[in-house]
């Protein structure tokens, strides 16, 4: 996508600006957006739009937009909410598509402001106006010195990006101090925006060569979806840090009427910014933190830190902060010992950290730091001065920047004190390596590192709804829940709940009712014993071993009322461990899958790991990695460790009953017994829900993030007789997109993005591949060569905002020419759109581009003429 077709654009590059309310009253908002808009540098026509004012500070104003005498841009609009509507509606009448509204009490869950905040998005729907707003504090583009916010305080220009849903936090944090070490390209407040959003801020962010890391302060969230499509394309390209609040019940509903998004669970977020590879961070300070590592260009392969510092209780409080992150203190080889022991035979204690003295000399910090960046143990070296009154902050400041110049690992520096550690400090960030005050900050730092980096490979995973083994029968469960809601219920029996889970392959226990004794007792014989005997009350009897034992069991359970009466096989695993595994809804991204011992301590000690469907065993892996988790599962006194293989099945299992079965609310394997031969549930809960509204068109639409399509693979014979298939594409074809693109002739590239791109940019390949498959769609040729697997074509089409319309574009290889290959792929991507519920395809087609004009014309494609000459519009209806 360029940036001339985002929907910030008019944003971005106004050429003139109309303000709404403006006013000559300092400590007024209408004042406040008038001074930063006219001494911020902005280079375009200001109109001062007021009925009240004949002049502001000598620039005249106009009475209405009539009196305007060029076509305006953008729209800013600083009155009271009530006039809101009827100022959108006079801009679409003058041309005007764009406007930042800064008014509150507009909110459509409000009953006090419904009514105007539904005129006023009429009103915008009417005339095609975009929003950022209402309650946007504005923004601010210090590279342009455009300034649409109130706030005065002049912002330096920089690498970083700020979005935040809170102005009271963008004000914070430009105020606050950093001695010039940081700098923006862009901050975004939209407020209580619910048009032009994060997704779109996001996305254009990561398109934007100005910005290197991208600050996030969020509270909720309105869609979910397309949030987390836009954050894994902006974090595949550069660092996203992210400050979550509202992380409890209480301050969660304090967080959802300020910024009137939607706030679930914490970890459900956590979870989420997780597998998107955003890092999350808990405070402003750790933001700044983060950012200082990650925006440096080197990253650590692993956790393995070494330290080196010229004095002893420093190094100390580094190593208690790497226990405490789970930092690994590196073991270097002795080769690097051999090196290290020459630095100073006396004080080298054969250990890290590296203690060099409270005399320690450039020279040594160089040997020292040279010697751990060679040592294959070693992922990160950490550098920590005390200043003293031998050794010199700032030559030895130089020297470390000299020693890690041509290294590949990172190397972070903790410079303690101040007024002589402060030009050192600016030294190390002028030359873009991390620098800190303290050395638990510089700990901490390198974790966000570690964490980032594992988070990378987490976002490149764009897992199936159905796993790879056996399918399951999805029809027979599918049976079992609707026959459920029909009747009129809510949550499944015993019986239909393990019915569901063995449909879906997960072993189960076997569970059948009795309403007499006699009943009960045949029952208990053909399941064989002991066996077990519950209630729907939670009344239970185990290890029943004989007929009579069952008789006389079942007689005193129905005399407390217990029915009906389950029986099942009494599982007896010695060695075993009751876990439980669940889905559960969260708010704001539906269903989560979570892992944890059984019983009520992971909700006393909130001890679980929880994973966003779907999952693949990559995936699981990452849930079965959680240290609390880990440890569970691990040997214990007397027990061995349990067997990862089936509890990771049952985990894909899970996540495919989670995305095939809309209906489930919630799943509670309660009782799930695992032992190191295998795993086993013998208890399940399932409530029901009449299929969500979300869901509609959409296979999926009751999830967050949108499986792989994998029903729209298909194979195909070319016309030399040579097979190829045809499927959606998936991350790991960022490699052969690009090479794809590479081999596109001049003017096959031209027709296609409509310039002659040699290759796309890492943002564009990123942007292509990881994309949100219920928001759009992108089918690939792929065929097996020699060489391995290439892509012969690619067919696109992106849901415009009326949610009917698809945004299409395809090209081919120059070398498939003539194959039928441009008619199949459109064909396909034609079926996946109907599909998907849209009523029309859409695109735009270089009007000499004859062959494709002509393969729009035989698939029924209506060809229209456009403002634009060069370009014509292709249509067709679904």
């Amino acid at each position: 996508m360029t940036t001339g077709r985002t929907p910030l654009h008019p944003f971005l590059e106004p050429r003139s600006i109309a303000v709404f309310g403006a006013s000559p009253q300092p400590g007024t908002l209408g004042h406040g957006l008038v001074r930063n808009l006219r001494d911020g540098g902005y280079r375009g026509r200001l109109h001062l739009i007021s009925d009240r004012h004949a002049e502001i500070d000598g620039t005249p104003c106009l009475h209405s937009l009539d009196e305007a005498p060029q076509p305006v841009s953008l729209a800013v609009i600083a009155t009271p909410a009530a006039s809101t509507p009827e100022i959108i509606d006079a801009c679409g009448r003058h041309g005007i598509r764009a406007a930042v509204i800064h008014a509150a009490g507009l909110r459509e869950d409000d009953a006090r402001s419904a009514g105007t905040a539904a005129r006023l998005r009429a009103a915008a729907a009417r005339h095609g106006i975009r929003l950022f707003g209402p309650k946007a504090f504005g923004y601010i583009l210090p590279h342009a010195g455009l300034n649409v916010s109130p706030l005065a305080k002049p912002v330096p220009a920089g690498n970083l990006a700020l979005v935040t849903q809170s102005a009271a936090v963008c004000s914070h944090i430009l105020d606050w101090n950093q001695n010039d070490e940081f700098g923006f390209s862009a901050i975004f407040a939209p407020g209580e925006s619910a048009d032009i959003e994060l997704p779109e801020i996001l996305d254009h962010l990561a398109g934007d060569p100005k910005t290197e890391g991208i600050l996030l302060y969020l509270e909720g969230l309105r869609d979910a979806r397309g949030f987390l499509s836009a954050l894994r394309a902006a974090a595949a390209v550069k660092p996203v840090i992210a400050v979550k609040a509202g992380n409890y019940p209480s301050s969660a509903r304090i967080a959802e009427m300020h910024s009137g998004a939607r706030v679930g669970r914490d970890d459900a977020f956590d979870a989420a910014l997780r597998r998107c590879g955003a890092l999350r961070v808990r405070a402003i300070g750790d933001m700044f933190s983060a950012a200082r590592a990650l925006t440096t260009p080197r990253k650590p392969r692993g956790n393995r830190l070494a330290i080196v510092a010229n004095g002893g209780g420093p190094m100390v409080m580094a190593a208690d902060q790497a226990a405490e992150l789970g930092i690994a203190l590196a073991e270097p080889t002795p080769a690097t010992c051999e090196r290290l022991r020459g630095i100073d035979p006396l004080s080298w204690s054969d250990g890290n950290p590296l203690d060099l003295g409270f005399d320690a000399t450039p020279a040594k910090f160089v040997t020292a730091i040279t010697a751990c960046l060679a040592d294959p143990l070693v992922d990160g070296v950490l550098a920590v001065l005390t200043p003293n009154s031998i050794a010199d902050p700032q030559a030895v400041a130089e020297a470390t920047i000299a020693a890690a110049a041509g290294a590949d690992k990172p190397v972070l520096a903790c410079w303690l004190g101040e007024v002589e550690a402060r030009a050192p400090r600016g030294t190390f960030a002028r030359a873009r390596f991390p620098v800190f005050r303290t050395p638990e900050n510089a700990v901490a730092a390198f974790a966000f590192m570690v964490n980032w980096v594992h988070g990378q490979a987490l976002l490149l995973e764009t897992p199936p709804a159905l796993s790879s083994y056996s399918p399951p029968d999805t029809r027979a469960a599918r049976g079992i829940v609707e026959n459920a809601l029909d009747a009129g219920r809510r949550s499944l029996t015993p019986a239909e709940a393990k019915a569901v889970l063995a449909a879906f392959h997960i072993p189960v226990s076997p569970t059948l009712a009795a309403d007499t004794p006699t009943e009960a007792v045949n029952i208990a014989n053909h399941l064989g014993y002991p066996v077990a005997m519950k209630t729907t009350a939670g009344d239970t009897r185990l290890h029943l071993r004989s007929a009579p034992e069952v008789a006389l069991a079942f007689r005193e359970l129905a005399a407390r009322g217990g029915s009906p009466v389950l029986l099942e096989p009494y599982v007896h695993k010695p060695q075993g461990r009751q876990l439980s595994i669940a889905i559960r809804p969260d708010r704001v991204f539906g269903p989560m899958i979570t892992l944890s011992e059984g019983g009520i301590a992971p909700e006393i000690y909130n001890a679980r790991s929880i994973g966003l469907p779907p999952l693949n065993p990559r995936l699981v892996g990452a849930m079965l990695g959680v240290p609390y988790v880990a440890r569970l599962l691990g040997p214990l006194k007397g027990k061995a460790a349990v067997a990862e293989a089936p509890l990771r099945e049952i985990l894909l299992r899970v996540s495919e009953l989670a995305s095939e079965l809309p209906w489930v609310r919630a799943l509670d394997i309660g009782a799930l017994i695992a032992d190191a031969d295998g795993a086993i549930a013998v208890d399940a809960a399932i409530d029901i829900q009449p299929l969500p509204a979300a869901c509609g068109q959409d296979r999926y639409g009751h999830m967050a993030i949108c499986p792989y399509p994998a029903q729209l693979e298909g194979e195909w014979t070319l016309k030399d007789g040579s097979r190829c298939t045809i499927r959606p594409i998936r991350p790991e074809d960022a490699l052969p997109l690009q090479d794809f693109v590479r081999g596109l002739s001049s003017r096959s590239k031209y027709f296609r993005f409509f310039n002659t791109v040699s290759e796309l940019s890492r943002h564009q390949l990123a942007r292509y591949t990881q994309i949100d498959y219920g928001r759009e769609l992108t089918l690939v040729v792929c065929a097996e060569r020699e060489d391995g697997s290439v892509l012969l074509g690619e067919a696109h089409y992106a849901v415009l905002p009326d949610g009917e319309t698809g945004d299409f574009a395809v090209v081919i290889a120059d070398a498939m020419a003539g194959q039928g290959l441009g008619s199949r792929l459109m064909r396909c991507l034609i079926d996946a759109a109907r599909v998907q519920g849209l009523r029309r395809l859409r695109g735009q087609v270089l009007a000499d581009n004859e062959p494709m004009l002509g393969l729009m014309e035989s698939l029924d494609f209506v060809v229209s003429l456009t403002d634009d000459e060069s370009t014509v519009e292709v249509t067709r209806p679904l």
